[in-house]
């Protein structure tokens, strides 16, 4: 099983296929990860002072070099992992929330009874990202789909995907 292989999570039917595949915007993952890039980028920068110290300044560093590292690479893993699956029959939100971590949501296209969206401050609205919310007619009431690219158009196609659905089981 790979890190971002998800047939062991999502069990697809045999008249079930997948309409859409998306996860968070690219954006996002670069907004959260700027801080630690230039960090890296200052760690190298000071890297031949850090040497002329000596072996210190190469303990120095190398273990912000590693830290750096990990952190960027969960953050990455998190964002790759973490994907919105529609199907015919359901929409399935896998979220990984770190290296061991991951949480797998099933949503039947019948409960979602009222989609909306919402791109809240400068950054969402010129980088056209934002909430889907899925209002469920079962007991858990919202389901939100955070920093989503193009929302209106993922509202557009799970709506209609919603009503075709609707339609066929009546």
């Amino acid at each position: 099983m790979g890190l971002f292989d998800f047939s062991e999570t999502i069990q697809i039917e045999t008249d079930e296929y997948i309409v859409d595949l998306f996860r968070s915007s690219t954006i996002v993952f670069f907004k959260k990860s700027f801080f630690w890039f230039c960090f890296l980028f200052a760690l190298f920068f000071f890297l031949f002072p850090l040497l002329r110290m000596g072996s210190i300044g190469f303990y120095i560093f190398f273990a912000g070099f590693l830290i750096i590292f990990f952190v960027i690479s969960r953050m990455l893993v998190c964002w790759l992992g973490t994907c919105y699956i529609v199907t015919n029959k359901r929409i399935i939100a896998v979220e990984r929330m770190g290296y061991f971590k991951r949480s797998v949501y099933e949503i039947l296209l019948t409960s979602v009874s009222e989609l909306s969206y919402q791109t809240k401050g400068l950054f969402q609205t010129l980088f056209s990202f934002g909430t889907l919310t899925l209002t469920l007619t079962t007991s858990r009431g919202n389901f939100m789909l955070k920093n989503v690219a193009s929302p209106a158009t993922m509202l557009e196609r799970i709506s209609k995907l919603v009503g075709e659905h609707k339609k066929r089981t009546l």
